[in-house]
C-alpha cells in the first residue's frame, strides 16, 4: 500500500500541527480523553489513532530531549512528593511521610539511572572467592586452587576455555609482594 504524499499545502500544514498538538499533550502526560476535549476529536479513540499517526510521521526525538522531559517529570513528582512529606509531618501523621519518602527514594533512583549514575559494579570474582577460602580456614594453595575452579567454571558457562594467564599471573605477583613467602 503506497503512502499518499502531503506536500505543504495549507491543509496539510494544519493537520501536522493538529497531530503535533496531540503528540504534544501526549508526551506532557495527559490522558486520551482529555487530548481528545483539548483538540476536538469525537472520541478518545479517535485521540489515540492522531498520537499514533504523528508518532509514525515524526522524527524520533533526540535521545536528550526526551531525558529531559522526563526528567522535568520526575521533578513534578518529587516536588509533590516532598510537599506531602511536609504536610504529612505537620498534621503529625508519619504513616504518610514514610510513603512520600519512599516515593522519593524511587525518584532519585529513576533520576539516577536516566543520567546514568549508577554504573554497573565490577566484581574481581578470582579474589573474592580465594579471600573467602582464606577466610573459611583454607590454605593459600587451597583457596587459590578453589578460586581458579570457580573462574573456569565461569569461563567454561561464557564458552570460554581455561584461566585468562595475564590475570592470573598478575595475582600471584600482588600475592607474592604482599606476602613472599613461598
Amino acid at each position: 500500500m503506497a503512502r499518499k504524499r502531503e506536500f505543504a499545502t495549507p491543509k496539510a500544514i494544519v493537520r501536522r500541527s493538529h497531530l503535533a498538538k496531540a503528540l504534544n499533550l501526549r508526551v506532557q502526560g495527559k490522558s486520551y480523553a482529555a487530548i481528545a476535549e483539548e483538540c476536538g476529536y469525537e472520541t478518545e479513540r479517535e485521540a489515540r489513532r492522531q498520537v499514533t499517526q504523528a508518532l509514525r510521521t515524526s522524527v524520533v526525538e533526540p535521545t536528550e530531549e526526551v531525558r529531559a522531559i522526563e526528567l522535568h517529570r520526575l521533578d513534578v513528582i518529587l516536588e509533590r512528593a516532598e510537599e506531602i512529606f511536609v504536610k504529612a509531618g505537620n498534621d503529625d501523621r508519619p504513616e504518610f511521610q514514610f510513603r512520600a519518602l519512599d516515593m522519593m527514594l524511587k525518584v532519585q533512583e529513576r533520576r539516577a539511572k536516566y543520567l546514568g549514575l549508577d554504573a554497573p559494579r565490577v566484581v574481581d570474582i578470582f579474589k573474592t572467592t580465594l579471600n573467602m577460602g582464606i577466610a573459611d580456614g583454607l590454605t593459600r594453595e587451597e583457596a587459590t586452587a578453589a578460586a581458579k575452579s570457580v573462574l573456569e567454571a565461569l569461563n567454561e558457562q561464557r564458552g570460554l576455555q581455561g584461566l585468562p594467564a595475564p590475570f592470573v599471573d598478575a595475582f600471584d605477583d600482588e600475592w607474592r609482594e604482599a606476602d613472599p613467602e613461598p
